[in-house]
């Protein structure tokens, strides 16, 4: 019985490890090609803004984000403006857990819709975001995911927990508001599990106003939702 020399025998390995090489290269070169981008726009736009350029003569799209480096943070793009979020605390995604689960349990009995993390939501080129909570009726879900599996259209609810920082708050309570606002979000919570405390913003004249602000013993409602309540401190519980 012959057998194979080693050297022949080694050729799968060989090759296998040289594949996975180049492949490795190329991950190296995608991320060093994502992150000079990244400091190149930068840089660009510091130069306008010292030369007193308006601002609107770069911006960032949706194109820009699928070059992002895969490093776990957030990259959203809110009108033209590039926001970078770190990974989230444990309490944050623990809240963002309990939202879910509130509405997952009320959209199983009426069959009204989904609650999911972190939609991708694309409302155009130059708004590419994803939230941290949304609640969807089947009827717009049915036109907004599209075969990318994001979506294109508002959905009724969105919800945003906030991360410590002035930059995160301004991105929560600013920018993204008035991007809800003027893409058909009805409602709107922003969550500090910090303060403990719930805002409702609801839609009034083609707006998104604050309605309430909701503290622990308070009950949370909504029109959106015929017959969903909780005490807030349900979401709160352990933190």
């Amino acid at each position: 019985m012959s057998h194979a020399p080693k050297t022949q025998r080694n050729v799968p390995i060989m090759l296998f490890r040289n594949v996975m090489n180049r492949v490795m290269v190329i991950r190296q070169w995608h991320c060093i090609l994502s992150y000079a981008i990244l400091f190149l726009k930068t840089v660009i736009k510091g130069f306008l803004m010292i030369k007193g350029e308006k601002m609107t003569t770069l911006r960032w799209t949706s194109r820009d984000l699928e070059v992002m480096p895969d490093d776990g943070k957030r990259y959203e793009v809110v009108d033209g403006e590039l926001y970078v979020s770190k990974q989230p605390h444990y309490h944050h995604q623990l809240v963002c857990s309990r939202l879910v689960a509130l509405l997952d349990a009320w959209s199983s009995q009426t069959k009204a819709g989904d609650a999911t993390f972190a939609p991708g939501l694309i409302f155009a080129d130059d708004d590419d975001v994803a939230p941290d909570v949304i609640w969807i009726s089947r009827e717009r879900r049915a036109t907004a995911l599209q075969a990318d599996g994001k979506l294109h259209s508002a959905p009724e609810l969105v919800i945003e927990v906030l991360s410590p920082g002035a930059a995160n708050e301004h991105r929560d309570r600013e920018a993204k508001l008035k991007l809800y606002s003027r893409r058909g979000v009805q409602e709107y919570w922003v969550v500090s599990w910090q303060e403990r405390y719930l805002e409702i913003y609801q839609r009034e004249r083609a707006m998104l106003k604050l309605n309430r602000t909701l503290y622990e013993t308070d009950m949370l409602e909504s029109p959106l939702l015929p017959g969903f309540s909780c005490q807030v401190n349900q979401i709160f519980a352990g933190i």
